[in-house]
This record gives C-alpha cells, structure tokens and sequence, in this order.
C-alpha cells in the first residue's frame, strides 16, 4: 500500500485531482449563478455537474499515465527519463497540497449532501402560480435566506379552470392538484407531480371546486355542486360523503374526518370512509355572524375558520374542540396553519398574503404578522385568493387582477356584432347577480350595480346614459326583473340578519318595495309570470337543495314549493310567453344543456 501511495504521489495523481476538483467546484458555482439569470432550465446546470463528475476518473487515468513536462505532455515512462534533473517538492509544499485536497474534498461533500441528498435545511418554498405558467418562489435554507425563482409552463389544454382554478398542495409538496377543464370544457380536477412535465385528470372529479389533498397524500376531497366527494389519486371510483348544501370542506389531521360547511354557513363534519355527519359550530346570527367559510382543521381538531358579518367584513375566528369556545383573532380571511408553526391569511383590501407565528395549543399569536406576497387573484365565493401550501414549506399561489369584476354591458346581434349600449359604462358583475335584464318594450335596462366591499344597489337606465337609482337602504339588492307591464322591477335582497326575500318595486321610483315572499336560502335571479299568477326562482348553489327550481302560486300567497328537485345543477329558469312552457339549464348529462317541460304538469313529459 505504501508503494503504491509513493507512486501516485510520484505520478502527481493527488495533485491533479485536487486541482481538477477546485476547477470543477468552481465552475458548478460560476454556473449555478449565472446559468438562472438566462433562463437556463435546471436540468443543464445538472448536466454540467453530472460531466464534471463523469470526467474525474479518466482525469486520474490520464495523470498516472501522462505527465506535464517542458517538452511537452508524455507517457509516464518518458518523463522519468529526466525526474533526476527535477527536485522532489519539499515536505511543506506536499502538507499545503494535501491541506488543500482535504479542504476542496471537504467542501465538495457538502455541496453534493445539500443539493442531492436533502442534508440542507429546505424550510420554505414559495410559488406563484400566474397566467399562463407557474412561477415558482423558494426559500431554499432559513439560515442563507437564498431565493429561487422558477417557471413552470401549464398546458394549454390543461390549464386552470377560468372561472376559478382553485389547486392545492400534499404534505410533502410533490404533489399539486389543480381545477382545470375536461375533454368538453367543463371543469375537473388534474394531478401532476413537481418532478412530471405535464398533468393527468383525475376521474370522476367533473365541476370540482375547492380541492384539498388528504394528509396521507392518497386522495383528494372537493365541492362538486354543493355535493362533498373524495377521489383517489391512484385511480379508481369516487364517493360522494354529503349529497347537498356543502362547501368549503377540509381534512382532520389524521385524515378520519372531513369538515365542510353546511347550508346555514355551520360547519359540521362526517367520517371520511362515509357515515352520519354532524354539527360541529353555527354562526350566532344575533351578533352579526352570517356564516363561516375557509375552515381549517388544526392539531387535536380544533378550528379555525373565516366568519363572513352581516356589515361585509371578514374576520378569522377560532373553536377549541375541548371547551367549545369561540374565539375572535383578527380581521382577515382563508386561514391556513402551517407544520411550521405559522398562520397564513390574507388581508381582502389589499389582496395580501399574510403570515404570523400562531400557537395552535392556546389558538393565539406568537408573534407579528408579515406580508407574504400581493395581489393575489380573489375568485370564487369569499372573493379570496387560493393557495396551496406543504408541510416541508413550499407555497403556491395565484396573482392578478380580481377575476370577472368589471363588466361592459353590451348589445349583440344575431350576426355576433357587439357595441356597448352607453358610452364607458362599466360595472360591477358580482356572480352572475348583476346581469343587466331588457325591459318588456325594449327601452330600459335594470341591473344590479355595486363596488368592492360595499353593498349592490338596482339602477334603470333608459339607454340615454342616464343612471336612475331605484333601491336604497342597509339590503342587498340585487338579480333584477321586469315584470310584464314594465313598470316595476323584482329583485332578490338580504338583510343584516342573512335573512332572503324578494320584492317588487316600481320603476318610478314611486311607493315603498312591496315583499313577494321569503326563504332561508339565499337565492338566484326570480321572476313573475305575465298573468302574476306564478313567482319562479332558483336556489342558491351553495345552499340546502343545491340548485332547485322553486315556484309560488299568488293564489297560495307565494308559498314556496320545489318544481324541480334533482342530484344536478340546475339553473336559469324561464317561462314561454304564453306561460305553457318551463325552460331551464341542467348540467346532469355532463354538460349545460336546455331542457323543456310543459308548465304548470311537469310531470307530463320532459
């Protein structure tokens, strides 16, 4: 052993390899700098290393048989002819050469454990998801405070749903589940792992909303038109836990539960395999708690959930599981508790992603909140921003305007020619509610106009650029109607207490708004039919019997009954001229279609 280290010492092979390694550890430096600023994918600055690493052992062959001379480079046997003329390098300059070796070896260790292995500390990741790629935001170690940046393509054909694109993390941050559209546009959900190029759909996930990944990582609970389903993401048949009036759903930590929100805006749960759910905390009305949404399930099941108040705020509030006690943290919504210790929320004014220490055992913050990232896009009921968020720390979310807010009402002809009907008129569509409706003659428009954080008014215009406020007081007023002689309007309205009625005001202005009847179930666009014998209107989507066609008899006093009840979406109602006729949508063949029923004997044919 020792002949053989006095001839590698002799044939300088320790000194070309510590030389070769402090030129490789270099370059893979220089390049991990600089290839990024180009927009280089990772895989080439991969490939440098995985060459300089491939080249290390032909560099030691080529040193023991060759060697660097004056006249050249020669086979080792040549050189030796002149090695008495070269004296042997003294014993401190073989210490300083060793010294060095060992340093570079040591240090190229570490760079090889911390970029292969997972030795560094990989605390937090951010991404940003944005129109159409992702670009990815890490924060690689909490000790350097390094910074990376990437972009990721989505396909075209499996790009987020426009509507919402609602997505969401597994545990370890390897898995990313997102909604996107199907083979015939509808929206469903899709998988892709962070080490994959493209997505796949996930079966049996038609018109999810709201995903979230379990803690197992194994299956994904979503909102299907107020429907609570699991899918696997390994394949396989879908269940359905809660058949209507559910939404915004969550895991237990252990993965026995799914939490959801209920029809009243409560938040009950049910086991995860199926069974009997049950009712976990209601909104106490009395002091203007309208309804709960964006629930999170912390350690030991407590909760944390974002409670919706009668005046439009949104502020974060606690349940411990043990007492039973409520507890108000701070203005807010869409709270999400991290493994590492910290809450995030977002601050709706400024579309802020917030984040803050928080002590799930004492449901209280630890410490400051500071800003995350801004301008987050706010889609969906709650009008906040999706993220999706892994306990290794990696963070994904969406930026960009708020989706669909501002809106130009226009004419359109049957041709497809469009031209707006006044000049620089923009409004507020607030989720499908603000649709502008024609009057019977042609000559006015009603629509429900509203700003950002404030309630929704009825306005006529008379086509003539002139706005003419009809509604006014602490309600809500919005989907409006014509009746037949077009001299007043119908709309939908909630009070302060969350409670839903629809009323009849005249288009004048004249005369207080006379009460057609009330429901607990906020719902969509109503109407009279042109005798006034019939008032037909939707459910709400989100609320218990997800999507029915309700109609009341003037002659009954209004009271509400089902005209059409089924397990699908239902929606758009509208009545032929001649009252003979019910038209609505229904997504139960997998996609929007029109169906036809004699009226008022449904039963009679379809």
């Amino acid at each position: 052993m020792s002949k053989l280290i006095e001839e590698l010492k002799r044939r300088k092979v320790f000194r070309v390899a510590g030389l070769y390694a402090v030129v490789a550890w270099v370059l893979i430096q220089v390049t991990d700098v600089v290839l990024p600023t180009f927009g280089a994918p990772a895989w080439v600055n991969q490939t440098v290393i995985f060459l300089f690493v491939l080249g290390f052992i032909p560099t030691l062959i080529a040193a023991w048989a060759y060697e660097m001379t004056p006249s050249g480079i020669q086979s080792d046997g040549a050189a030796n002819l002149g090695e008495n003329r070269h004296a042997a390098p003294a014993p401190q300059n073989q210490l300083l050469i060793y010294a060095t070796f060992a340093l570079v070896l040591l240090v190229a260790v570490f760079q090889i454990a911390d970029r292969f292995l997972g030795l560094g500390a990989d605390t937090a990741a951010m991404s940003s998801i944005n129109n159409p790629s992702i670009s990815d935001a890490g924060i690689d170690s909490a000790a350097t405070g390094r910074v990376t940046r990437l972009a990721v393509a989505i396909p075209k054909n499996e790009f987020f749903d426009h509507e919402r694109g609602d997505f969401t993390l597994s545990a370890d941050g390897n898995v990313f589940v997102y909604r996107g559209a199907g083979e015939n546009g509808s929206p469903i959900l899709w998988q892709r792992r962070m080490d994959e190029l493209r997505g796949k759909p996930i079966p049996n996930t038609e018109l999810a909303a709201r995903p979230k990944i379990s803690p197992d990582s194994s299956e994904v609970v979503f909102n299907s038109s107020g429907r609570i389903r699991v899918a696997s993401l390994r394949g396989g048949l879908a269940r359905t836990l809660v058949e209507r009036g559910a939404d915004s759903s969550d895991w237990s930590p252990d993965g026995a539960w799914v939490y959801y929100r209920g029809p009243e805006g409560e938040i009950r749960r049910v086991p995860s395999l199926g069974g009997q759910d049950e009712e976990i905390v209601t909104p106490n009305k009395d002091n203007g708690e309208s309804g709960f949404l964006f629930t999170d399930v912390l350690p030991g099941n407590n909760l944390i959930y974002t409670v919706e108040t009668t005046d439009g705020e949104t502020l974060l509030q606690t349940f411990n599981a043990q007492t039973g006690q409520k507890k108000d943290l701070t203005i807010g919504t869409a709270p999400i508790y991290v493994a590492s210790g910290h809450l995030l929320f977002q601050i709706q004014d400024t579309a802020t992603l917030m984040a803050a220490p928080f002590d799930a055992e004492t449901l209280e913050f630890s410490g400051s909140a500071l800003p995350l990232a801004e301008g987050l896009l706010q889609v969906g009921i709650g009008a906040a921003g999706n993220i999706g968020v892994s306990d290794s720390g990696r963070l994904i979310y969406r930026t960009g305007d708020v989706a669909g807010t501002m809106t130009t009402p226009m004419w359109v002809d049957r041709s497809g020619a469009g031209q707006t009907i006044v000049k620089n008129w923009d409004m507020l569509a607030i989720g499908g509610n603000g649709i502008p409706t024609l009057s019977p003659d042609g000559s006015q428009i009603a629509v429900s106009i509203g700003e950002l954080g404030s309630e929704a008014e009825v306005w006529i215009s008379k086509l003539d650029g002139i706005m003419s406020r009809i509604t006014f007081g602490d309600r809500v007023a919005r989907v409006p109607s014509w009746a037949s002689d077009g001299q007043s309007i119908v709309y939908g309205s909630w009070d302060k207490q969350d409670t839903f009625s629809f009323w009849q005001k005249r288009v004048n202005g004249s005369g207080a708004a006379q009460k057609i009847l009330e429901t607990n179930i906020r719902s969509r666009q109503g109407f009279l039919s042109d005798d006034g014998a019939w008032f037909i209107y939707r459910d709400d989507p989100t609320g218990a019997g997800s999507g029915r066609i309700i109609g009341a008899k003037k002659s009954e006093g209004y009271m509400p009954k089902p005209l059409i009840e089924t397990e699908f979406e239902v929606s758009s109602p509208a009545l032929s001229p001649d009252g003979r006729w019910l038209a609505y949508g229904s997504i139960e063949s997998g996609r929007w279609e029109i169906y036809v029923q004699p009226f008022p004997a449904l039963e009679t044919g379809r």
